[in-house]
C-alpha cells in the first residue's frame, strides 16, 4: 500500500490532467485550443506509470492543445518538462535551477517513453 501523502499526491495530479478538459476554445487570451481527449489520457497513461517514482508534478496546458508536465524531485533543482502535444508527440526540456538562475541541459528535444524513464532516473 502506497503511503497516504504519495497516494494523495496523486490524486491530485490526476484530477488537475482531468480537469483541463474544461478549458474553452480561447481559453489562452483567446488563443487556447481545446484539450482533446486523446491527449488527456496520454497524460494520464504517462503519470500512472511514472508516479511510483514519488516526484513533485505540476500540470500546464499548452496553447497549441497540449499538456505540460514538470517533474522534479522533492527539495531539488533539477526540472524534466515534458510535453504532449496534440499529435501525442513527446518533447522533453529539462532545466537546472531557479527562477533566472537556471541552465537549460535539454532544450525541447523530441524523445520516447523510455528517454523520459532514463532521465528520471538520473535525477533519483
Amino acid at each position: 500500500m502506497r503511503p497516504p501523502v504519495k497516494r494523495n499526491r496523486a490524486m491530485e495530479v490526476t484530477k488537475n490532467i482531468t480537469n483541463l478538459k474544461n478549458l474553452k476554445q480561447g481559453w489562452d487570451y483567446g488563443e487556447g485550443d481545446i484539450i482533446e481527449d486523446k491527449v488527456l489520457e496520454k497524460a494520464l497513461s504517462i503519470y500512472d506509470t511514472i508516479s511510483k517514482f514519488n516526484l513533485n508534478c505540476e500540470v500546464h496546458p499548452t496553447s497549441e492543445g497540449g499538456i505540460t508536465l514538470v517533474l522534479s524531485k522533492i527539495n531539488d533543482d533539477v526540472f524534466l518538462d515534458l510535453e504532449i502535444d496534440n499529435n501525442l508527440n513527446l518533447f522533453l526540456t529539462k532545466e537546472k535551477g531557479i527562477s533566472q538562475e537556471y541552465e537549460t541541459l535539454i532544450d525541447f528535444k523530441s524523445i520516447v517513453i523510455e528517454d523520459l524513464f532514463m532521465e528520471i532516473e538520473n535525477i533519483l
